[in-house]
């Protein structure tokens, strides 16, 4: 008979000393996360806000309504 190896969570479970705002930062510091959170960094808008409006929207344009943004697209500007 074998046994199986069990496979490792793709992700660390949260350690008992790190908080959520912990948690959300050293996951935004992954390379791949970068230009986003270059983009929340410069909303201007506290982590529990943040945090209500990612856990209640499914979209980019919903959060930042969320957050006191709105996204305007100009259908008249022409491209030079």
């Amino acid at each position: 008979m074998t046994q199986k190896a069990s496979k490792a969570p793709a992700t660390s479970p949260l350690a008992a000393s790190e908080t959520e705002q912990q948690r959300f930062e050293r996951i935004l510091s992954r390379p791949e996360f970068k230009p986003l959170k270059a983009v929340f960094d410069n909303l201007g808008v506290s982590f529990f806000a943040m945090q209500g409006a990612i856990i209640a929207t499914n979209s980019y344009q919903l959060f930042l309504g969320k957050v006191g943004y709105r996204v305007v697209i100009d259908h008249h500007r022409q491209l030079r």
